[in-house]
């Protein structure tokens, strides 16, 4: 009884271990395509101000209208788009978008205090260093495929979001064109960030992998000198 207790706690140790070391994965990867995302904003922005201004001011050439407007600021349209640029509400909301990269460093150091406490309940489970080191850098290495593939997943939930009857709905007052440019926008902005996290996950999978393989023949060996001991 007293052995099945044993091996219940340590499935639970580690069980609970795997899953903290889940959660600081996630969200060490998740901290830098935000921060890659926040660097980029300002194309985002710019894109965003472009086409809100098109929109308001009926004009498929902006640039030829902003190029009126310096020796025109008088003008009607000129002094609309001037207030559009002006838009105090769209300045502060990328203000506090920036802002959001400020708790990046906390983020990154509450994932290695979760690596850490995760690490530690996988010992707990198994009281083998080698082992629980093959254990996490197996683990992890499945982990990052799989975290690669929702990455690259992600524009596919964006237009399933905006394609739920109930979203559609919710926006059906506001021309499709004008989402699907929206949509266009926000896809291209968030390219790179998603590339760069992809690319990421992969390296981590595959310095995992190596670990992994050289970890599994220590492992081994470790086992036959013990038999032979």
């Amino acid at each position: 009884m007293n052995e099945t207790l044993k091996k219940i706690l340590k499935f639970i140790s580690r069980s609970f271990g795997f899953l903290l070391i889940n959660f600081s994965i996630i969200l060490i990867l998740f901290a830098f395509f935000i921060n890659s995302s926040i660097s980029n904003v300002d194309s985002l922005k710019n894109d965003l101000e472009d086409l809100l201004q098109e929109q308001a001011l009926n004009q498929t050439g902006l640039q030829q209208v902003q190029e009126y407007c310096k020796n025109n600021q008088q003008d009607e349209k000129c002094i609309k788009l001037l207030q559009l640029e002006e838009n105090q509400q769209f300045n502060n909301l990328f203000d506090n978008i920036k802002a959001a990269k400020n708790y990046i460093n906390l983020t990154i150091f509450s994932s290695f205090l979760l690596f850490l406490f995760g690490f530690l309940f996988i010992y707990f489970g198994t009281f083998n260093l080698l082992i629980t080191c093959y254990k996490i850098s197996l683990h992890l290495t499945i982990n990052n495929i799989l975290v690669a593939l929702y990455f690259n997943f992600i524009p596919n939930l964006i237009n399933a979001l905006l394609n739920n009857p109930q979203v559609q709905e919710l926006l059906k007052e506001i021309p499709k064109e004008f989402i699907d440019k929206i949509l266009t926008i926000i896809l291209n902005w968030l390219k790179t960030p998603l590339f760069l996290t992809v690319k990421l996950t992969l390296i981590l999978a595959s310095i995992f992998l190596v670990i992994s393989v050289v970890l599994f023949f220590l492992k081994k060996k470790a086992l036959k000198d013990t038999v032979k001991d």
